[in-house]
């Protein structure tokens, strides 16, 4: 083992005078950082959904097998009728610390330093890696690529950021026997329900990745993956036939040309913005400026894709998906951070110790009065909808740190006093000890997460992230719990925030489950309180209830409810 000894910078002096003499020990002492010497690549973090990796540097980008697998009908082999079996990814690297599962393309499996094993896995095809050629975009795959079928095979070719019906240009980057992917160069003809994204983000964030299509058509082509995943993975061909030819709802088309039938319309949501009542943000010393410039400098924002350690900065505009106090608390977090020297933790250096932020907001008194109570079908062009009403509600603040050192807490506490007094909603700050990642390494399965392509957000583990959505709802165990993310601690008011499903009022603790669309669940569980049939004989059984939404939503209807979990 080696230990390196490094010193984080002295305390920001725009920090509050009694709070220097607290701070110092921590922002000044030495931290020692081991890592174990090896003569491998670099690591990565665990591996995602790569196929087989290299066994260090954290694998590369994987090859997906040639059997098929029957869970995804978007990227396959060229069967005539839109390709649509994909090949099964063999096991992911273990190298760089994970176990990646193999599917489709084999790029989230790792990160560290490149190696000869990241070179784009070239297979026989009807194409090469690097072609450039023109596609018309005919549906979406499952996870919002667009799926692009090349005559006269129809050859599965899938495209980032393509929408049904545009006519594009674009570059093969790597191909399969299966299927092949392709970064878009330019669109050549629009499709017929473009919209201009209402995020000055949009594009480069990744996380939202259907804006420039209108919501309408959104909610048909999910329409569609629901109805061609039902027929060519589940083989349900006939029997959707015949729901289709008894089918109550109306004839509609989609984005990508005829209506489907033997799937119900989508229920849509009546406000696609500022409706989540959580949002993770990640503190970083490195800030991204798209499109590739990286620089030295603490950010609060949304991780770059595909990275662990380079953020997005989004606080000046703030993010769409939440309501404005979520947003303005955001701003204001990171103001005071940068002014009190709270910095950042930064795995080159051992300094800091800010990790994340959760923001939980509740619905308030009559958070869901003001929508509409039956559910929302819109039509394929519509693009009527406002944001969810943000008044009313208590709000909650996690704060994800390195070190639980009472320096730290007393600096944190002072920082959740602050906020307070600005945002009377505030009702709950508490603190959270994420242990910070292993520095990088050179070593083989465990090693930690490096500087490489990572994971996208979306697909971290809980280890590492602090408001895990365990299915915990005690709020007396937030006050001081051992969980997944270490001890939890309270700075400010209540261990727990209040939310509200109808007339159901829950209580949120800071790892509590709750869908993050509160309005939207509602409309859900109505459907599914229709559909059930629910009377006052019946008795409901919730397996893997969770919090026990669903059976809470059903027992003013039947004679008992019994909720199940084992978690």
């Amino acid at each position: 083992m080696q230990s390196h000894a490094l010193r984080r910078p002295a305390l920001s002096r725009a920090a509050p005078a009694h709070l220097r003499p607290h701070l110092a020990p921590v922002c000044n002492r030495p931290v020692v950082l081991a890592s174990a010497a090896s003569d491998d690549a670099g690591a990565a973090p665990r591996g995602g959904r790569g196929g087989r990796g290299g066994r260090g540097g954290g694998g590369g980008r994987g090859r997906g097998g040639s059997r098929p697998r029957r869970s995804d009908p978007d990227a396959g082999g060229a069967d005539g009728a839109g390709a649509e079996r994909s090949g099964r990814g063999r096991r992911g690297g273990r190298g760089g610390g994970g176990r990646g599962r193999g599917r489709g393309r084999g790029r989230r499996d790792g990160g560290g330093e490149a190696s000869p094993a990241a070179a784009p896995v070239v297979r026989s095809g009807p194409v090469e890696v690097g072609q450039t050629l023109e596609l018309q975009c005919a549906r979406l795959a499952l996870e919002g690529k667009g799926v692009c079928l090349l005559p006269p095979s129809n050859y599965v070719i899938l495209v980032e950021r393509a929408l049904p019906g545009e006519r594009l240009r674009a570059e093969i980057s790597e191909v399969k026997k299966s299927h092949a992917e392709a970064r878009k160069l330019e669109t050549l003809a629009p499709p017929a329900h473009a919209a201009t994204p209402a995020c000055a983000y949009f594009g480069p964030c990744g996380g939202c990745s259907l804006q420039s299509l209108e919501y309408g058509a959104q909610l048909e082509e999910k329409r569609n993956q629901v109805e061609q995943t039902l027929r060519r993975v589940g083989r349900l061909g006939p029997s959707l036939d015949a729901l289709a030819a008894a089918a109550p709802w109306p004839t509609q088309s989609s984005a990508s040309g005829p209506g489907v039938f033997g799937v119900a319309p989508v229920v849509g949501c009546g406000s696609p913005y500022g409706y989540r009542n959580k949002m993770v943000f990640s503190f970083s010393a490195r800030t991204w400026l798209p499109p590739s410039e990286v620089v030295d400098k603490p950010a609060l924002g949304l991780l770059r894709p595909g990275t662990v350690d380079t953020v997005l900065p989004v606080t000046k505009l703030g993010c769409k998906l939440q309501g404005d106090t979520a947003n303005a608390l955001l701003a204001r977090v990171q103001s005071l951070c940068g002014k009190w020297g709270l910095l950042p933790y930064n795995d080159k250096s051992g300094n800091g110790f800010m990790r994340q932020l959760v923001i939980r907001k509740g619905s308030g008194s009559g958070g869901l009065g003001s929508h509409p109570s039956e559910p929302v079908s819109l039509p394929v062009s519509s693009m009527d909808f406002v944001t969810v009403g943000d008044a009313g509600g208590e709000v909650m603040l996690s704060l994800g740190v390195t070190s639980g050192a009472p320096p730290v807490v007393l600096a944190l506490r002072a920082l959740a006093e602050q906020l307070a007094r600005e945002f009377p909603p505030l009702a709950s700050v508490v603190m959270e000890v994420v242990p910070p990642p292993q520095p990088p390494t050179r070593g083989g399965p465990g090693a930690g997460p490096g500087r490489g392509r990572g994971r996208p957000a979306a697909d971290r583990s809980a280890s590492s992230s602090i408001g895990g959505d365990t299915d915990a709802d005690d709020a007396g165990a937030a006050a001081e719990a051992e969980g997944a993310g270490g001890p939890v601690t309270v700075l400010y008011g209540k261990p727990y925030i209040h939310d509200r499903l109808g007339d159901l009022t829950f209580r949120i603790s800071p790892r509590s489950f709750f869908q993050t669309n509160s309005h939207q669940t509602a409309v859900l569980y109505d459907i599914v309180r229709q559909s059930a049939g629910v009377t006052k004989d019946s008795t409901v059984l919730d397996l893997y209830c969770g919090t026990g939404t669903i059976a809470l939503w059903l027992a003013r209807d039947a004679k008992q409810v019994v909720g199940v979990e084992v978690s």
